[in-house]
């Protein structure tokens, strides 16, 4: 539904719009991250479940820190 309401790129609302798109992002990444460690609880897995979650989680974020600096120090 962000999509429908992207302003233009030479329009002066369109940084309020990024950061909204953005941190919106963010948030729902977040929400899935509990989401999954809920679902988990209400299966009553463990924490075995938990713990690889956890791993899984921490090996993705970083990568993803990783990532991020390298793009961010690379010279264009």
């Amino acid at each position: 539904m962000a999509l429908l309401g992207r302003p233009k790129k030479e329009s002066k609302v369109r940084k309020y719009w990024n950061a909204y798109h953005h941190n919106m992002g963010r948030i729902l990444i977040i929400l899935a991250i509990a989401n999954i460690f809920y679902g988990i609880k209400l299966g009553k897995e463990g924490s075995g479940w938990n713990i690889g979650y956890g791993i899984v989680l921490a090996v993705l974020f970083t990568m993803a820190i990783t990532f991020e600096t390298q793009l961010c120090s690379r010279d264009d």
